[in-house]
């Protein structure tokens, strides 16, 4: 929740705030990873986190922001062990932060609302199963000893 109420306040800052600039920035980023998807697994990592701190930023909320560091750190270093289907969870990511940025530069509340849940909902789902398919790996090594 602590996200969607930020992206709401972002899509609150005026036309002319710097992060209007800084997302333009990163959806440039996010085209380039795109186009070069297999190349991109250590840049996606960065660019992920660059846009969840930028929005997070709007709530001007110290523990938002800190909370953001640490749930990144979480949700990343899953990510770092666990390679099953990376390339598609990275692919997905990328779509759901271009429609992210599409709606906050929309500025329509529900619109917002839509592509954030919708795309916590994916992050939520993909830790899970990494988390799973982690405690998974580990059972079957200590089977083998």
């Amino acid at each position: 929740m602590f996200e969607l109420r930020s992206a709401l306040a972002f899509a609150e800052l005026p036309p002319h705030d710097p992060a209007w600039q800084a997302l333009s920035k990163l959806e440039q980023r996010h085209i380039e990873l795109l186009a070069d998807i297999d190349g991109s697994r250590a840049a996606f990592s960065e660019v992920d986190n660059d846009l969840h701190m930028l929005v997070n930023s709007a709530s001007r909320n110290r523990f938002v922001e800190r909370f953001h560091a640490l749930s990144s750190l979480i949700f990343h270093y899953h990510y770092q062990w666990i390679k099953d289907d990376e390339k598609q969870h990275r692919v997905v990511a990328i779509q759901e932060h271009l429609a992210y940025i599409a709606a906050l530069r929309s500025r329509d509340r529900d619109a917002i609302r839509t592509v954030v849940l919708a795309h916590l909902q994916t992050a939520r789902l993909s830790l899970f199963a990494s988390i799973e398919r982690g405690e998974l790996r580990l059972a079957r090594v200590s089977q083998r000893r």
